[in-house]
This record gives C-alpha cells, sequence and structure tokens, in this order.
C-alpha cells in the first residue's frame, strides 16, 4: 500500500483546525462533520482520528465543544446541503464543519454556508484539494483544507515498482503525509499541481 493513512491523516486534520480555531478566539461551540458514508473505513479512520487531533490540541477547552451527529449525503450535493441546513437550524452554536472528501460533500457543504449567510462564520475545513475550492475562498466559504499528497504518492509508487523490477525487497506499507494549506494558500498550491 503507498498512500494515506486516514487515521493519521484525520490526526492532522483535527490538529490544524484545532490551532486556526485558537488563534481565531474560538474555544466553544458545537462541531458537525459531512462525507458519503459513515461506514467506509477510511471514512471512519479519518473522522476517528480527528476528534483525537482536535481534542489534542484543543486542551481542555475540547469539553466546550459539541460534535453533532455524522451527516451522510449518499454522493448528492443537494442531500448535504439540506442535512446540513438542518443542522445549522436546528443548532445555533453550530461553528465548525468538517468535509471528509468527494466533491459532492464539499459542493453541498458550501451551498449550506452560503445560503444561510454564515460565510466566515462557519469555519468549514475540508479533506482533500479541488480547484472548486479556489473558486469560493474570497466568499469565504472555506477555511482550510488537509490535501493528500499526490505528487509524493506517485514518486514512492513508482521507486517501488523499480526496486520490485529490480528484485530489491519492498515494505508492504508505505503511509505518505498529507498537506496543510490556509484558505488563503489555496491559489497557489493549485498553481502548484497544475506544473
Amino acid at each position: 500500500y503507498v498512500g494515506t493513512n486516514n487515521y493519521e491523516a484525520g490526526i492532522e486534520m483535527g490538529k490544524r483546525a484545532a490551532q486556526d480555531l485558537k488563534e481565531k478566539g474560538m474555544t466553544k461551540g458545537r462541531i458537525t462533520t459531512v462525507t458519503y458514508s459513515s461506514s467506509a473505513q477510511n471514512m471512519v479512520d479519518r473522522y476517528n482520528g480527528l476528534k483525537v487531533g482536535f481534542n489534542e490540541v484543543m486542551g481542555d477547552n475540547s469539553e466546550s465543544f459539541v460534535w453533532c451527529d455524522w451527516i451522510i449525503n449518499e454522493l448528492i450535493v443537494s442531500k448535504a446541503k439540506e442535512q446540513l441546513e438542518s443542522q445549522i437550524m436546528n443548532y445555533q452554536d453550530l461553528n465548525v464543519v468538517f468535509t471528509l472528501g468527494t466533491e459532492s460533500v464539499i459542493v453541498g457543504t458550501m451551498e449550506a454556508i452560503k445560503s444561510q449567510n454564515l460565510q466566515g462564520k462557519l469555519y468549514h475545513y475540508a479533506f482533500d484539494y479541488s480547484p472548486t475550492l479556489v473558486e469560493v475562498v474570497d466568499q469565504e466559504l472555506i477555511t482550510g483544507v488537509i490535501v493528500q499528497n499526490c505528487e509524493e504518492i506517485g514518486k514512492t509508487l513508482i521507486k517501488c515498482l523499480a526496486d520490485a523490477v529490480e528484485g530489491k525487497t519492498i515494505n508492504d506499507k508505505y503511509p505518505i503525509d498529507v498537506i496543510w494549506v490556509e484558505a488563503k494558500e489555496l491559489q497557489e498550491y493549485g498553481e502548484k499541481l497544475n506544473k
């Protein structure tokens, strides 16, 4: 296996988001998570790691945050939007949303934030880069992103294949660390990807 360790990636996402929130003076509230599945192992691992990393960095203040039930959107933008809007209406103290992957999850979340006029107030941390995110930075629909390091994954995979062809021993697993990208850095990151 060459790729992201989803539990470790979740921890990194939680740590980075908690640090960012602390820097913004946010030490209490309600958190929700939007994903396409609560049973897919990568989503479970990301979610479990997310809570561990968040609580670790938030410290004693972590007890001042309440985690809502997951929002499962079945890969439908309108469903993710409707479900998040429902939580926004039910929980006036909802101030953090994590999206754990896929374009439909991210877009539905951003549409809900915009429809409820919570740009810059409901902090959105996403998993995986998308050009869609670059387009909404100025609208304050994204706060930060954890990105799978595809370039390093590709390089490692090629090296493993070359080593295998040469008869060298290769390991069973090559976990690749994720990258944290703040919203203000997304355009530059996207341009770097396209080179």
